[in-house]
């Protein structure tokens, strides 16, 4: 009897380690910001009214990788268009700001395999990323007009990454892309929309 008390003290302090052990492995979690554009001047268009929509859809089929994102990169360019169109109200005028695409997907490449694979690390994957918005404005005199920004940019990784390298390196891939949206909006806005901005 007491034997069998021992055995089970010993079970007991065992699985107790194992429970500790298993509960006490990090798990290690990227922190990153969210992208912001309040700091900038925004452009300021005359019209009673702006709405801010996507339209587009993530799928969670591989290669498509979007919602494996650490930071979302449809929410991110809904975020350029609230921080940069603004409105001053007044006019009858009507400003649409819709994201058609916010896609990403991850392309395998091939690795060196053999002694010679074995002495450095090869590129593994490719990641792609689409950003499609559309801005459509109608003036005071009900005359349409829209603008386009399409934005493709892609990035290459080496084989072996961690979890939160691999993030990091899909944060970069919005961060360029968002940054590519910007100028191009930057640019193109005051010419394609000057009967409708005050600013």
């Amino acid at each position: 009897m007491l034997i069998k008390k021992f055995k089970n003290l010993i079970l007991l302090l065992v699985s107790s380690v194992f429970l500790f052990t298993a509960c006490d492995v990090p798990v290690v979690k990227g922190k990153f910001d969210q992208f912001s554009w309040s700091k900038l001047d925004p452009f300021v268009f005359e019209a009673d009214s702006v709405s801010f929509r996507s339209e587009f859809t993530e799928k969670f089929e591989y290669p498509r990788i979007e919602h494996l994102f650490p930071i979302s990169i449809k929410d991110s360019l809904l975020q350029w268009g609230k921080d940069r169109i603004k409105i001053k109200k007044g006019s009858g005028g009507k400003i649409e700001y819709i994201v058609l695409e916010a896609r990403a997907t991850e392309i395998p490449l091939k690795i060196q395999k053999g002694v010679k694979g074995l002495l450095y690390k090869d590129r593994e994957f490719r990641y792609n990323l689409l950003a499609v918005v559309k801005i459509k404005v109608k003036d005071r005199l009900g005359v349409e007009k829209s603008l386009v920004a399409k934005v493709e940019k892609w990035i290459v990784t080496l084989e072996g990454l961690s979890i939160l390298e691999r993030e990091e390196a899909w944060y970069s891939l919005t961060e360029g892309s968002l940054k590519k949206l910007n100028l191009f909006f930057e640019s193109e806005i005051p010419k394609n929309f000057s009967n409708s901005l005050i600013n």
